[in-house]
């Protein structure tokens, strides 16, 4: 095995030993579980704040349509000119979360190849 790895990359300064390179995986993967949990962690409550954001903004947004839509009740407007109000918000809705979507799936997949391609060893 250490002529294969000295062939490999091509240096006479490392010394290899023939190992079995189980007896660390054990360990190997205590770390990466314990760093998944940590930043699966961090992602929870990244989510609670996120979501505490979007319902106070949800909640002001409808608060200040009541309003609006009371007074083009009272001045006689018909519920075809209120609906516009609401296809708006539903639009706005759909894209933002497509584009979020995207996004995160795009990102989620980026940061895995990259921490794959830092951690990949090859010994073939």
């Amino acid at each position: 095995m250490s002529r294969r790895l000295k062939k490999r990359y091509r240096t006479s300064r490392l010394r290899y030993r023939d190992k079995n390179f189980t007896g660390n995986t054990s360990i190997n993967w205590r770390v990466t579980d314990g760093f998944g949990s940590a930043i699966s962690s961090i992602a929870l409550v990244a989510l609670l704040v996120g979501s505490v954001g979007i319902v106070t903004t949800m909640y002001t947004s409808v608060t200040e349509r009541t309003r609006e839509i009371g007074v083009m009740k009272a001045i006689g407007a018909r519920d075809r000119n209120v609906l516009p109000y609401f296809s708006e918000s539903a639009l706005t809705w759909f894209i933002g979360a497509s584009i979020g979507l995207v996004v995160g799936v795009l990102g989620g997949y980026g940061v895995l190849s990259l921490f794959a391609l830092n951690s990949m060893v090859r010994l073939n």
